[in-house]
């Protein structure tokens, strides 16, 4: 009888991870999409710079989990900052990421993705997605962008990159901890900070 239950209980528990598995071949697909849609908007040179920082708004809005991804880079901060604090947060780091996204896709111009599978997360709920970056007829050594996605309510959405096996989430993360611990406002004054990088990125042609 014990032998049954033990056995029984085994089933349902490969069967339980089987059926959270995530499906590889459409986190390949939706990843697919996100680069086709940055770089077929570098490639239009018919667009303005405000139209091309329209498309990479609704990139950034559809596809990162930005919510996810400012709760990250904060770390412990983000629970200790005000409500006021998070959100002024998260849009001012979204909007300096549209426009530095913006800015660093112009480098990919004439390249293409090559799509080199995935790999399981630690989380169940995770995948990392593997491609490489190059220019063809170019003597340009190529270059590793890791995708990590998130699966949540039948959606995949982005929360990290790594590029040549650097995490910029994690890097991120630890930039804005140094700078909180040595600013004599905390969050508010990374806030000032970023703010400060916007407009920096704005007045740059």
């Amino acid at each position: 009888m014990k032998k049954s239950i033990i056995l029984s209980l085994m089933i349902i528990f490969t069967a339980t991870n089987a059926f959270a598995r995530i499906d590889s071949e459409k986190a390949i697909e939706f990843t697919k999409k996100v680069t086709d849609l940055g770089i077929k908007t570098i490639d239009n040179k018919e667009l303005s710079k405000d139209d091309r920082n329209k498309i990479f708004t609704k990139i950034f809005n559809d596809y990162f989990d930005l919510q996810y991804i400012s709760k990250f880079v904060l770390g412990r901060s983000w629970k200790k900052s005000s409500n006021k604090e998070q959100q002024e947060f998260m849009d001012t780091y979204k909007e300096q990421n549209i426009l530095s996204w913006s800015k660093k896709f112009e480098d990919y111009e004439g390249y293409v993705f090559d799509f080199d599978g995935t790999k399981d997360a630690k989380s169940n709920t995770q995948i990392f997605v593997n491609t490489t970056v190059n220019k063809p007829a170019c003597d340009i050594e190529p270059v590793t962008i890791v995708w990590r996605l998130r699966y949540k309510n039948g959606e995949f959405k982005i929360i990290d990159l790594v590029i040549e096996g650097v995490s910029l989430a994690l890097t991120t993360r630890n930039e804005y901890a140094t700078f909180i611990k040595n600013a004599d406002n905390g969050v508010a004054d990374l806030i000032v900070e970023l703010k400060q990088n916007v407009k920096d990125l704005k007045t740059k042609k």
